[in-house]
Formats: structure tokens, sequence, C-alpha cells
């Protein structure tokens, strides 16, 4: 080893490391090895012990990196050996292994090491016990020799494969010890020493690897040793870690460090729990040592004596400077290590005492007087706080100031704390009389001290202004005083919380006297947070999502307050994965990571709704995997949700889609004739459309050529078999592959059809249909067609090729197996034989239909329209159309799918009817159409629950018509009858005494249309009503509602002459009377007893005769007056219910205007209440003028039947 030791450079450590061994062994029971040598542990060389050493690195043999190579142990000592001799037990080279994973950029360097300039390195070293070994590894030991930079201590990890109850699973070990050299200068060629212990008992492990990093690029890795004991006890070998600093921290050089006073033999590089050390302070010039920062507690002193506990510790020693000198050159005299010269950082332009460098408001000797770490955002440093502070339980008013360190007479600085009793008009300090007393002096771990000044009064005894404030000398210059900042709230923000995930933030305040007291003073807090009225900290678990506002006030100890509006918005717990998922072909496999946002972990993923595509699972750890099979492609929905530890949960509804992209064109293509134009497409199925064609490889005849579309064309200029691949690529950028063979001939051969898939036909329907065939077919040959479908052959100008085009309307319904062949110049082809479905109409779709079309100017110059439609199990429709006097009719086909009936030349504007449903909706032009099916058949399927005789009543229907001198106020009225068949004859009179008759065919639910011309055709009564069915199956609760808009153009005469300025809405209401117009007694009629006959406007306020009359109403259906004074009569048919009568009206004039026997005419209608009997019309003419005997006006009034 003499040779390779004096390569190393290391033959002087390697002896110092031995004489170590032996002495501090012997005596303490320890071994401690030296810096920049390996530690050798005690079990090295047992029986069960297991050593390997990397000594010098060469890169990958043939290459010049030493990236992802399993390096073997001891690449230039043999097996290698330690510095004491012992030999690697490895005997082959075969099973532990050192590799470099993270950068390609490692190489090994000249003298040995793996480094990289450009990027960190990262390694692992796999480890497998020998194959005689017996038992599990217990103990394991892994060393390395880096320059001039430590690798990563924090992060080296022990990696295993153990069993668990739901299978294998990888576990992760920190080490349990350590042992670290302390570096000394940093120089690339500085070797230092990390070591790391695992104790592995009872953890049943035999292969392992260690997984380590470089902290950056440029670490070079020298050597490294590990040692294992495999099936012997675990002993522990190093100990635990002793960390030191100084502080405060600054800009150059250091203010000090620790001397850890060990015994000469001992280097430090690991402790053992319950070792004594006491550690010593050693100061830079201009600088002294003032205490020690360890275990979360300050301490003064020179020294610090401890007891190792059983974990690694951070010592720090603290140190203050002893004049503004000593501090001005550790924060501004930087010198050029190169060049020997100072840099500008002492120009007095920076470094003076009366400059502000930082602009933080304090000048460099007051960053010099308060100062620790000068680089931390302190406000203390320059905003002295106030508090109170409780002596034998009596509160002073006290002030809290930071300073650098030094106590008071070990610097040039001064620090007086002041009080003012007039509100800061005059202040005094121990100078003049006893005012303050230093209350405490703690050390901080950035090496300033906080020092508390307290009044020597009590609290009770100041006045309500009292005030303090610091007066600070340092170096001799006099600064402004520092005063606390007034009482203030100064968080203006809070940070955002979301739904399940622990929340903590601390509401901040500045100035006024501690201790403070806070409170909600509005608003509230998000649920599962409360508020620390103590220290103003908002903590908890949000339970639900909300953007909550609220106001918090502070209180300090002089009661003064301070309030701050706030805003604390809580995000949701939601699942962060975009729908849709990413697509995916079929066949390929698939997993995508599902993540979500808030909640505390552990999380549990399932799917709550929805199933997944075939092949897919979803692991409750968020992972959607698997392999979709062609029988699943398409678009699944499903809603997976996650489930917190808190039991917190968010859901999301998901989609993804599995695409089965082939190309559907057979390999072998239809051939191909030189000097004839050829032309054939490529076809695929599956996927997102539009698709893109590529070839791939191989070539198409000469001529021919392929585009996107994936049609091959050209004009083939030679005879050959050629060969080739394309590509076809869809929307979404999947694409797949299919190999082809096109065959070029000089002379035509026998034409072939391509196989036929007919599409259904619907008998009557518009049918078109294309047959092809390849090797240029001249003519088609069909034979079996369906009666209506014909075809020809049609050949293409451009491109040459003949295709049979079919066309027509079936006229009959059937399958029909289609004979078809194809012939040109080289011959006829085989017979294909294919079967033509021609499907019946829908029983909905045939029949008779009625409705009605809405007013419109363009349509039906606002009279609105009737019509009939009449359709056949041919497919054919008549259609008849009434608008007004004219009647319009056409025919046709229907169509297959809605609109079933379209007619785009149709007067008035285009004709389009929907007739699903058994209803009729569609548009004539600009109009609405609705309309029905007469379901009704007066044998087979007879109106057998709403057949007989109705009545109903025309009442306005809005309120704004209400006494309206151009409208009639007076009720229409109509009868109507309804056969077994559906049919429905309706008959009544206007409010103006207009004739109305109309007629249609009752819909499946009792749907009636009214058209009914009025003025000799210029005006109309429009709309519809519905007969509704007894409920308990008679005919009592048979009652009719509807409504219509009634038009009326200007007419002569004496009777509302001028037009409607628009069609004027009326109510229908009524109900079911008798089984048939004649030979009965309605229903509806007068109970037996009084009743009342009453009459409404038409003028009648303006007279001076009451026409209303009470009445009786006999057994035998006769009306009887018991007083009558105006002569009223009245008569009601019981058989029709039929209402009419006179009376007469007597004026107050001179002489007396008598209006004689004025009619008035009505019918028994079944109101839904059952208080109206009857309702009607009158029309009376009005007072003549004063010096006329006629009146030139006559209105139309209402009469009706009420009985309680």
């Amino acid at each position: 080893m003499t040779t390779s030791l004096k390569l190393l450079g290391v033959t002087l450590a390697r002896c110092r490391c031995w004489l170590f061994i032996l002495g501090y062994t012997a005596a303490l029971g320890v071994s401690h090895a030296q810096s920049g040598s390996f530690i050798i542990p005690g079990l090295r060389g047992e029986a069960a012990s297991d050593f390997a050493y990397w000594d010098l690195f060469k890169n990958e043999p043939g290459k010049t990196t030493n990236h992802n190579y399993d390096n073997p142990v001891a690449l230039l000592d043999g097996l290698g050996e330690d510095d004491l001799g012992n030999l690697s037990s490895v005997t082959a080279k075969t099973r532990i292994f050192l590799k470099e994973t993270a950068t390609t950029s490692s190489f090994v360097t000249s003298s040995g090491a793996i480094y990289s300039f450009a990027a960190p390195t990262a390694f692992e070293v796999k480890y497998t016990p020998p194959a005689t070994s017996v038992g599990a590894v217990t103990n394991v030991i892994f060393q390395t020799q880096t320059g001039g930079t430590r690798m990563d201590v924090n992060n080296i990890r022990l990696l295993y494969i153990g069993t668990t109850p739901t299978g294998p699973m990888t576990f992760e070990l920190a080490p349990n010890f350590k042992g670290l050299d302390d570096p000394q200068t940093g120089g690339f060629s500085e070797r230092l020493v990390s070591a790391f212990q695992w104790d592995l008992t009872g953890r049943n492990v035999r292969d392992f690897k260690i997984v380590f990093t470089s902290p950056a690029a440029s670490m070079p890795l020298w050597q490294a040793q590990i040692d294992a004991v495999i099936g012997a006890p675990f002993v522990q070998e190093l100990g635990f870690l002793l960390s030191t600093r100084s502080r405060p921290v600054t800009r150059f050089g250091r203010v000090g460090s620790i001397d850890k006073n060990l015994p000469p033999t001992a280097d430090g590089r690991f402790f053992y729990q319950g070792e004594e050390l006491n550690l010593l302070a050693d100061a830079e010039s201009g600088w002294i040592p003032t205490g020690w920062y360890y275990n979360g507690a300050s301490s003064t002193g020179a020294s610090l004596p401890l007891t190792f506990p059983g974990q690694d510790i951070l010592v720090i020693a603290l140190f203050a400077p002893q004049n503004y000198t000593a501090w001005r050159e550790a924060m501004f005299n930087h010198v050029n290590s190169l060049l020997g010269t100072q840099d500008d950082y002492n120009n007095d332009a920076i470094s003076a005492k009366t400059v502000d460098s930082d602009n933080d408001g304090l000048n460099n000797a007051g960053e010099y007087a308060f100062s620790g770490d000068v680089y931390s955002n302190d406000p203390v440093r320059w905003s002295p706080q106030v508090l109170r502070v409780d002596v034998s339980g009596v509160p002073h008013l006290a002030i809290r100031y930071r300073t650098n360190g030094a106590p008071a007479n070990h610097a040039d600085t001064v620090f007086k704390a002041q009080l003012s009793i007039n509100g800061g008009g005059t202040w005094t300090d121990n100078s003049t009389v006893s005012t303050t007393i230093e209350h405490s002096r703690v050390l901080q771990s950035d090496g300033s001290a906080l020092v508390t000044a307290r009044t020597v009064l009590p609290l009770a005894e100041l006045p309500a202004d009292a005030a303090m404030r610091i007066d600070w000398t340092a170096s001799g210059v006099h600064g402004d005083p520092l005063a606390p900042l007034p009482l203030g709230i100064t968080t203006n923000a809070l940070a955002n919380a979301r739904v399940g995930v622990s929340y903590s933030a601390s509401i901040i305040a500045a100035g006024g006297v501690a201790p403070y007291v806070w409170e909600l003073t509005s608003g509230s807090l998000p649920a599962g947070l409360t508020f620390n009225t103590s220290t103003g900290q908002i903590s908890g678990l949000p339970s639900a999502a909300v953007n909550a506002a609220f106001t918090v006030q502070i209180t300090d100890a002089n009661n003064l307050t301070s309030t701050k509006a706030l805003q604390l918005n809580v995000n949701p717990f939601i699942i962060t994965t975009a729908s849709p998922l990413p697509g995916s072909l079929v066949n390929v496999p698939y997993e995508v990571d599902f993540a979500a946002t808030g909640g505390t972990g552990p999380f549990t993923w399932t799917v709550i709704n929805g199933t997944l595509p075939a092949g897919l699972t979803f692991s409750n750890v968020g992972v959607l995997s698997g392999l979709v099979s062609p029988a699943a492609a398409g678009t699944r929905t499903f809603t997976v949700q996650i489930t917190d530890a808190n039991q917190f949960t968010a859901t999301k509804e998901m989609t993804v889609s599995f695409f089965n992209l082939v190309v559907t064109t057979p390999t072998s293509l239809p051939g191909a004739v030189t000097n004839i134009p050829y032309s054939f497409a490529l076809t695929g199925s599956g996927g997102t459309p539009a698709y893109a064609w590529a070839r791939l490889s191989g070539s198409l005849p000469a001529g021919l050529s392929i585009d996107a579309a994936g049609l091959i064309s050209g004009v083939p200029t030679a005879a050959v078999n050629s060969a080739f691949t394309v590509r076809i690529t869809d929307a979404n950028n999947f694409s797949v592959t299919k190999a082809f063979t096109l065959v070029s001939t000089t002379n035509l051969v026998r034409p072939v059809v391509n196989p036929i898939t007919f599409p259904n036909a619907t008998i009557g329907a518009g049918y078109n249909a294309t047959l092809t065939g390849y090797n240029y077919p001249k003519t088609f040959t069909l034979v079996g067609l369906p009666k209506g479908l014909t075809y020809k052959s049609v050949t293409d100008t451009v491109t040459f090729i003949t295709t049979c085009e079919i066309s027509g309307n079936a006229s009959v319904s059937g399958v029909f197996n289609v004979q078809v062949r194809a012939t040109n110049d080289g011959g006829t082809s085989s017979i294909v034989t294919a079967p033509l479905v021609v499907k019946a109409l829908p029983s909905n779709l045939v029949g008779t239909f009625s409705g009605i079309i809405d007013r419109n100017t363009a349509a039906n110059t606002g009279l609105g329209s009737k019509f009939s439609l009449v359709t056949t199990t041919n497919g054919t429709f008549s259609f008849k159309l009434t608008t007004g006097a004219k009647t319009t009719t056409t025919a046709g086909f229907l169509a297959a799918a809605a609109p079933h009936v379209k007619i785009t030349n149709f007067p008035g504007g285009a004709l389009e009817l929907d007739l699903s449903n058994d209803l009729v909706d569609g548009t004539h032009g600009a109009a609405e159409v609705n309309g029905w099916r007469s379901t009704w058949h007066a044998v087979n399927k007879p109106a057998s629950t709403r057949d007989g005789y109705y009545s109903l009543s025309m009442k306005l229907a809005s309120e704004v018509d209400d006494g309206v001198a151009g409208i009639p106020q007076g009720h229409g009225y109509a009868t109507f009858t309804v056969s077994l068949a559906g049919a429905v004859t309706v008959a009544g009179m206007t409010a103006d005494g207009q004739k109305i008759t109309s007629s249609d065919v009752m819909g499946p639910q009792g749907q009636v249309g009214v058209h009914a011309l009025l003025y000799a055709g210029k005006g109309t009564l429009l709309g519809d009503f519905a007969i509704s069915e007894d409920a308990d199956g008679g005919f009592l609760g048979n009652l009719v509602e509807g409504a219509v808009t009634w038009s009326k153009p200007a007419t002569t005469g004496k009777v509302y002459a001028a037009t409607f300025t628009a069609p004027v809405a009326l109510d229908l209401e009524g109900g079911y009377l008798a089984a048939a117009a004649k030979g009965g007694i309605v229903l509806g009629l007068p109970e037996e007893g009084a009743a009342q006959l009453l009459f409404t406007d038409g003028g009648l306020a303006d007279s001076d005769t009451e026409p209303n009359v009470g009445f009786t109403y006999t057994h035998d259906n006769k009306v009887a007056f018991s007083s009558n004074p105006n002569r009223v009569s009245l008569t009601i048919n019981a058989v029709t219910g039929a209402v009419s009568g006179k009376f007469t009206l007597t004026e107050n004039t001179t002489p007396p205007l008598v209006r004689k026997d004025v009619p008035f005419l009505g019918q028994i209608v079944r109101g839904a209440d059952g208080s109206l009997k009857a309702a009607g019309y009158f029309l009376l003419p009005q007072i003549p003028p004063s010096g006329q005997k006629v009146s030139a006006l006559t209105l139309s009034g209402g009469i009706s039947i009420q009985q309680q």
C-alpha cells in the first residue's frame, strides 16, 4: 500500500489516525478519528462484518464520463484496505457498486474524483451481502471524502424494500448517528470526511441502497467506504454532531470563534451522549465575548460547560464590538484578497458614522449602537417598545430597546432611558434625577441584547401622558433620541387559508404599552378558526370556503385602542386536476395522477358516481391507470371524491375519452391503369376528426400522390406493384399507421363493385344513395329496387370515375334484395346483392291533423289561419290552409325526420311542421303553428269520455279593456258538440252580435282550435280551448278552458264601427251540459229557488232605470217574477240552455224617454265556481243627444244569471 499512499498524499495522516486510535480508545473507550481521514470502526474485520472501499475513480470504459456507471470497489488498490491495513471483504466486484445518477456532465478528474462543473451530482450505492452470509443486515456505516464542499448531510437516506400487509413497500431511513470533519479552509483540495451509521435491527434487511447528493455543482467525490454487519447485534460506532456559529453576522470576516477545548487526541467529529465539554469563546480583535445561545436560551460568560445530549446540537457564541472602528472593519473594510488592497467599502461616503447606508432611518453610528444582525428586518432596533412591568405585583412603566450586546462600560456606546411626565415637553434621566432602573438585559441569538428599563415610580403615580424614549451616543455621535411607535396594528392583509389545512397567522401590532388585549369588534372569523385575545393569533382548521370580513381592536395597558378592518379568504378544498382528462388511444398504457389543493393528508380517493372505462382502475392514492380495449372506446363521465384526514371532502365530475383510431380501408387498394385518371379516398374511423393523412414510407405508382385528406389521385404513367405505409392523425394529434399495396397495369380488367350497405329508406321520404366500384366501372345495372326509386350511372368529368346514383321516394315498404353489376371494356363484375330496407311510417305520423296558425301580417294579414293535414301510409300528404275566405292547398312527401313537412316556396312564407308525439309544432313564415293529430275513431277509439254537448262564455281577459268605449263589454258565448269520432262543431255569438261558426277535430288531450270568420271575412276569432276529463270518469268534471283573440275591421252602422286597435284577448270558460243538444235537460240550470238577472255596462250607468231583477226558478224549469217594475222578460231553454229576454228603460225626461223591449241573448254556462249560471250580452241604443230623436250609437253590455 506504500505506493498508493504516496499517490494519495496522506501517509502522515494515516499514521496519526493509527496513533489516535491506540491512545484515545484505551483512555476513554471512544474512537474518534482525526480530521482528513476516514473513521475506522471497531467492528471492521470482525467475522460478521463486510467492508468495501472506493479509492480513486475512473471514467466508464470507452467513455469520458462517469454518469450512471456502476463503479466497482477499490479501483486502484486491488480489493482495497483502510489506513490500518484492513482488507476489503469483497472478493468479487459484482455485488457492491457506486454510481452518479444526476447529471450526464459528471466525469473523473485527473486526480481520480467524480466531479461536475455544471450541475449538482447525486450518488447511489447498491449493496448486496455475500451469498454465503446468514441473517439480516443490522449495522451499516457509510463514509465519503469530498473536496472543499461537504455532501448534503441532511438528505442522505438508506432505502430498502420491506413487506407490509398490503404488499412490498420501499422504506427510507435517515442515519441514526453521524460524524463530520470541521471545514478549515473550504479549498478544493481539502478533504472533508462525512460518516453515517444506521441501526437496522429488526428490519430484516438484506439488500439496500444509499442515496446522497452534493449541495451544488463543483463538489468532487474522492473516496467512499461502506461497512455492514450481518447477523450480529448492533454496536454504536458514531455519535452526534456539534455545530458552532458566531454572532452577530458581519459582512466581512468573523467576529470570533468557538474553541471546543477538547483533549489533544480528540478532533471532535462526533460526540457520544454524556460527554462533557467546556466550550470557550475566542473573540477577534476589537470584539468581546458576551455569552452564548444554546438550546433556546441565552447565557453570559466566556465559557459554556455542557453535557452532550443524545442528539445533534447547535451552539452560538455571542460577541459585541468594543468600538465603532472594530464594527466598521467587520462591516465595511473589505480587503481584496487577490490584490491585497482595500475596496471602496471603507469610503467615508459609505462607512462614516453619520451616513445611513441602508436607508432605514438610522445612521451608521445608530446601526452600530442598536445592531445585532443588521441584515434582519427588526423594527425593535429603531423603534423601542413601551410596556408595563410588574414589580412585586405593582405595575411600572418601562421601555424595551435593543443594543449591540456590549455590556455597559465595555464599549463606546451610552444609552439613557428618559422619562417625560408632561407629554414630551421635558425629559429627565438618571443623569439629573433617578427616574429609571435597568430592569433586565437578555442576550439574543443574533448577538444583540434586549434591555428593559422601568420607571422608579409606579405606573399609578405617573400622569396619563407620561412617555419614555432612548437617548443615545455612539463613538462620539449623539443621535436623535428614539421614541416608541404609537399604538397601531401593522398587519394590512392576512394570508389566504384553505379548507382542511391547518392555519395560523398572527395580527401584529406596534407601539403603545404592552401587554395588549385583542378582540373581534365586528364580523366573524371563518368557521373552524379561533382568535387568541392575548396574542392576536388566528388559528384552527377552516371547514368552509368563505371570504370573511371582520374588524379587530387592540387595547394596550394604558387603555389606548387601535382598530383595523381585515379580510380572511378561505379557499375551497378542491380537486385541481382538469376535466376533461387527457384523451388517449385504446390499447395504450394510460396513467393520470390526480391532485387537489387543501385538506390535510393522508388523503383517500374514490369514484363515487359513474363508471370508469373498462380496463381502468382508480387507486386510493388518486392514480387512474390501465389499458382500455377497443370495445371500451368512447367518452365516460364519472365523479371522484377526495377525503382528507379530517373527513373533509371535495368532489369533481371528470370526463375522459378513449379513441379507437383505425384506418378502415382494406390493405389492397383498387388497381390503377396507366394513362387513365385514378382517384381513391382512404377512410378512417374513431378519434376526433378532421383527419390528416401522410405517406410515411414506400412509394406510390409514378404519377400518383396522396393529399392531407387521404385522397390518392393522379394519372399513373407506368405499370408497377407498389407498397407504401400511410399515417392518419386526428385532431388530438393521435396517429396510427397502415401498410397498403396498389397495382398499376396497362389494360383494363373487369370492375369490382365495392361492398354495399344501403341506408334505410322511409316510405315516401326522399332517398339518395351512391354505389361505387373499382377497376374503372363504366356502367352499373341494378335489379330489385323498390317502387319509386330509380338509378343512373354518372361519370365525373374531372376524375372520370363512374358511380351509380339512386334517388326517389319509395312508395312501398319492406326488405328488397337489390342485385348490382358493373361493366367496362374489361368485362362484367360479379353480382353483389345487398338488402335495402324501406321502413313504414310510424303510426303517429299517419292520420288527420288540424290546428291554428298565429296572427302575422306577412303570413295571414293578421287574421290567423286554420289548417288541416292528411298523411297516408305511403308517405304522401295533402295540406289545406284557410285564411279568411281564402283557401290554399298543396301536397307532397313526408320527410323521415322533423320537419316532416317542409315547403320552402309557400304563400306567406316557408312552411315547416314537426308531427312528433301526436302534436304539430312549426312555423309558417314568422307565424307559429300549433296543432294536433286526431286520434279518435267512432268505432275503434271513440272519444267516449268527452263526447256530448258543451257551452262556454267569452269574457275580456285583461282588466285594461274593462270600460273601454271602443270594445264591446258584453259576454260572447258559444255551444259546441263533440262526436265519438272527435269532430267538434262550434256555434255562438260575439258580444257585438256577430255569429260564430267554427269546426275542428279534437286533439288527443281534448284540444280544439277556434277559427271563426267575422265581419264578412275581414275579422276573426282565433285561438283554442281544451276539454278536460272528469277525474272520476264521469262527465260532470269535463270543463272547458282556453283563450282566443278577437280582431275587428272598421264597419258601418251604429254598433262599434271603428276597428280594434289590436286584437282583443278573451278568456274561454265553460263545461259539459248534456249528452246531446236536444232530447234532455242540460246541466248548469239554476237551482230551484231565488236567482238574479244582472245587467252591466252598455251605457246603463247613464240611465235612470236599474233593470236588474230577482226571480224564482221553479221545479218545472220556469221563471217567476214576484216584482218586475221594468217589465223584464226572461226565458231559459232547459233543453239547449239558451237564454233570451227583453227589458225596458224609462228616462226621467220631458216628455219621458222610453226604450222598450231591449233584447238580450245568452247561454247557460257551467262556471268553475258554480255561482255563474248564464252569460250573454245586449245591444243598447244610447240616449240621443239633446234636440235629436234617434241615437247614432249602440253599445254592448253584459247579462249574467247569478245564484249563490
